[in-house]
């Protein structure tokens, strides 16, 4: 792939449509990460955020759902003879297109999270700076530097309105020249966005990492399966090395004492994460 210096107006175009659809969400100023205790600790013991492989996380259809919508769209605004070159560009081959992701939530108090991400409510909500999580996406090493194609955004479940006109100005810049891979690697972040509507009660934000190398690449035991992932987390010589942790939530059925909540900012202040707040969930739920 060029770098931006000898990019031509065709490259241009096609990035400006990348920044202005994937780059410019506004996220609240805090966002979520449900998990549970062996994730706080983790998380605040390396000063990292962990980015999974997306086609290892729990909704089967991640990423595949998302490209398939994007080839069925941009076929269906070009003319006839130039739908295989764009079945041929969105061809499902791992070596052309790896993402890794961390995900966050919106909202501190949904239920349905604290049971699927968060040991059943026994474990923790994390609220990170959004704006400062920006700033850790685009301190992470990339083959692409120049091009940066590192994001934080949001999460679309209704790709048929929320997609449509961008999908319909990308169809035009292919059109202009279909061999070019560039038009397709913006396809295919773009499809980055989509979720089955089914996960729209997670009200999901998320950090999309393009592509990292294999170095960066480490590897878990998953319940079926092996799960590839690399750690986001500030580059050495930037000095300040905690993540923008700003509050802890404490889930539903954990002990509702001061003593719990106590030891969590024991935990947090070994680490050197002091004055996070720390708070008790307030759903009434118990197992």
């Amino acid at each position: 792939m060029r770098s931006l210096l000898d990019a031509d107006p065709l490259d241009l175009s096609i990035l400006d449509l990348l920044v202005r659809v994937a780059g410019t969400d506004t996220p609240p100023e805090t966002l979520y990460h449900y998990t549970d205790f062996h994730g706080l600790k983790g998380i605040i013991e390396s000063h990292s955020l962990r980015a999974t492989f997306s086609r290892t996380l729990n909704d089967s259809t991640e990423q595949r759902h998302g490209e398939e919508f994007v080839r069925r769209a941009l076929q269906e605004m070009v003319d006839h003879d130039l739908r295989d070159k764009i079945a041929a560009g969105m061809k499902d081959r791992p070596d052309r297109y790896r993402s890794f992701v961390t995900c966050f939530c919106s909202d501190p108090n949904l239920l349905s999270m604290w049971r699927a991400y968060a040991y059943r409510g026994g474990g923790y909500c994390l609220g990170f700076d959004s704006s400062e999580l920006r700033n850790l996406v685009n301190e992470q090493p990339s083959k692409h530097k120049r091009q940066q194609f590192n994001w934080l955004f949001q999460i679309v479940y209704e790709p048929e309105t929320r997609l449509r006109d961008s999908l319909q100005e990308l169809t035009r810049l292919i059109e202009q020249d279909p061999t070019l891979p560039l038009s397709f690697a913006v396809a295919r972040i773009l499809a980055g966005k989509i979720k089955h509507e089914s996960f729209k009660e997670e009200h999901e934000w998320r950090i999309i990492v393009h592509d990292p190398t294999f170095e960066e690449m480490q590897f878990r035991e998953g319940h079926n399966n092996i799960i590839p992932y690399i750690d986001l987390r500030r580059q050495p010589g930037d000095g300040e090395r905690l993540l923008p942790l700003r509050k802890v939530v404490c889930g539903p059925t954990l002990r509702n004492d001061d003593e719990s909540l106590e030891i969590v900012n024991w935990m947090l202040a070994k680490h050197g994460y002091n004055g996070v707040a720390i708070e008790r969930c307030e759903i009434p739920y118990r197992l």
